[in-house]
């Protein structure tokens, strides 16, 4: 377990780290899906263009290097200036606290080097509510005033099932890194594909020189 300042904090890395840890075989069957499929596209088309041409060839399988689990606020297992892109397609929607998304961000900056890409995926609030609303016995959730007063107005999802996908962070666009260009990052953006279709919208900009 990833050692934590709060008791709350503790329960949200355990509930993360239970989902993720037991879904090898349920992430791969949901790639397979349309809508898997169709995340998976959309994905690399926003992303690919944004790319140096190194980050492009790591696209493919044979392109991985290492596997290795990190805290995203903790990065010292890799030096500054690592590397030519760095894409957060995950940790940043499991922080609520937004003193924790603030220290991963400045180390994902940290290991970016000067001139690199910084691609943050983040879960837009309606996309939470849209998931709510597809799944059958989730659906009820949606009477609950409370539930989604707490998802709309503070971005705060959470989901009392166990094995389905845990709590979860959506920040106000004035809270999400594309907010305004943090130290370290000389643009920012919030990217979504042309056809609208995207299921995610990304926040991203070029490492300052």
């Amino acid at each position: 377990m990833l050692c934590e300042r709060r008791p709350d904090a503790i329960v949200v890395t355990e509930a993360v780290r239970d989902y993720y840890g037991s879904s090898n075989r349920r992430e791969l069957d949901r790639l397979e899906t349309p809508e898997g499929r169709l995340e998976f596209q959309l994905t690399t088309r926003l992303l690919h263009p944004h790319l140096p041409a190194t980050g492009r060839d790591h696209l493919a399988p044979t392109g991985v290097h290492e596997i290795a689990e990190a805290d995203a606020r903790d990065l010292t297992r890799w030096p500054g200036a690592t590397f030519a892109a760095t894409l957060a397609l995950g940790p940043f929607y499991h922080l609520p606290d937004p003193e924790d998304r603030s220290r991963a961000l400045s180390e994902i900056i940290r290991v970016t080097a000067p001139g690199g890409l910084v691609a943050i995926a983040l879960i837009p609030r309606f996309t939470l509510l849209r998931r709510t609303l597809t799944i059958p016995d989730e659906r009820a959730r949606l009477t609950d005033l409370a539930f989604v007063d707490a998802l709309l107005t503070r971005g705060a999802y959470s989901n009392p099932h166990p094995g389905r996908f845990t709590s979860a962070s959506s920040p106000a666009r004035r809270q999400s890194p594309a907010s305004s260009a943090p130290p370290g990052i000389c643009s920012t953006s919030v990217a979504h594909p042309p056809d609208r279709l995207s299921l995610s919208g990304f926040a991203g900009g070029p490492r300052g020189r």
